[in-house]
């Protein structure tokens, strides 16, 4: 097991979730509209702070109280409204694909390396098969499907184990859905879970 939830309870809409991912294991959350899933997932990621319950990543308990303590623990979440919370919609593509990661494109006295920049962007454009017509094009021209690849490019940029993907298929054409979908089996083939 490689994450476990424990009687996770939130406000009014977790009550004693639990559940356990195993390495390479696609674990699937459902439930209708406002039952609680994407709810759910920002507790797993530390965007929520969870009432009762415990977190546990490789048997250890977490203390997840923001997003950058899920990070460096190698989670990472794709949100289920890519447009608002996934992107940055007017910026360019190589600056949301290595946004996670800006710490490790940056020089000397904090300057951006546009050469580390460049070959993170170009090495997700060509294994996502992300359709643009250059690095630099602004994310708000780019289809769904492709913004939603660029949201996962950017995640997999910080070698996460695990990825909460919330609706990763919504909103994007049949094409796409299939990409995303072999993408996620890739992922679980190398033992990300």
């Amino acid at each position: 097991v490689v994450l476990e939830a424990r009687n996770i309870k939130w406000r009014d809409k977790l009550h004693g979730v639990s559940l356990a991912v195993r390495r390479g294991e696609i674990l699937g959350v459902t439930g209708l509209v406002g039952a609680g899933k994407t709810e759910l997932a920002r507790v797993l990621f530390g965007e929520e702070i969870p009432d009762e319950g415990e977190i546990l990543l490789e048997g250890k308990k977490l203390s997840l109280k923001r997003p950058e303590d899920a990070i460096r623990h190698g989670i990472a979440l794709i949100p289920e409204d890519r447009r608002r919370e996934g992107l940055v919609v007017p910026r360019a593509l190589s600056e949301n694909i290595t946004l996670p990661t800006i710490k490790e494109m940056t020089g000397f006295l904090g300057a951006l390396d546009f050469r580390k920049e460049r070959q993170v962007t170009d090495g997700h454009i060509k294994s996502l098969s992300i359709a643009t017509p250059n690095r630099y094009q602004r994310v708000k021209y780019l289809s769904g499907g492709n913004q939603q690849k660029i949201v996962i490019g950017k995640w997999l940029a910080t070698d996460p184990d695990i990825l909460i993907m919330d609706e990763p298929t919504a909103g994007i054409d049949i094409g796409s859905k299939g990409e995303v979908l072999r993408l996620v089996r890739a992922l679980a083939a190398e033992g990300k879970s």
